[in-house]
């Protein structure tokens, strides 16, 4: 047995080192409450959670993101990331911090939607006319920052939106 699991970790290990695609996944640290950040490759699972993090009045995002193309799955958006409880139990907009704040693709126009919960919109689906459409198979660099005022958004050093955001962060976040 110790010779079979010897090979094995040859094998592996001798692929690795012909195989570029050979590092750790999903790897991220974080303190819980003001920072969080990823170690390596993300290939997010549907339902998983990564860490926590505080949602703030004020809060920063830099993200590098490579888009290959929509996933046929019957949805009309892809999520790339939310920050908030999970999705799945959302039942009112009583409930704010669902969607708060996260970053969609919309599958049938390839174009961004950026939605941030607020005392105007618990949905934060305001931030929908963001004219911006991904290319198949293309790199992107983002940073994010809103306050309780603004909301702007950089894709690869061009500003893709700024604005004034319409309500505030709730308390009960």
């Amino acid at each position: 047995l110790k010779m079979v699991i010897l090979k094995f970790l040859l094998s592996w290990l001798g692929f690795c080192l012909w195989n570029t695609n050979c590092e750790l996944l999903n790897q991220y640290e974080s303190d819980g409450i003001n920072y969080w950040a990823s170690l390596t490759t993300f290939i997010p699972i549907r339902n998983a959670t990564y860490g926590q993090i505080q949602i703030k009045n004020k809060m920063f995002f830099q993200w590098d993101l490579f888009w290959y193309d929509v996933v046929p799955n019957g949805t009309d958006y892809e999520n790339i990331f939310r920050i908030g409880n999970a999705g799945f139990d959302v039942t009112s907009c009583n409930e704010h911090a669902h969607r708060y704040p996260g970053l969609y693709i919309n599958t049938n126009t390839k174009k961004l939607q950026i939605a941030i919960s607020d005392t105007t919109d618990c949905w934060g689906s305001h931030y929908e006319q963001i004219d911006f459409t991904l290319t198949p198979n293309t790199k992107y660099a983002f940073t994010m920052q809103y306050t309780q005022e603004t909301l702007v958004i950089v894709c690869n050093g061009i500003p893709i939106y700024t604005g004034n955001r319409l309500g505030i962060t709730p308390n009960n976040t």
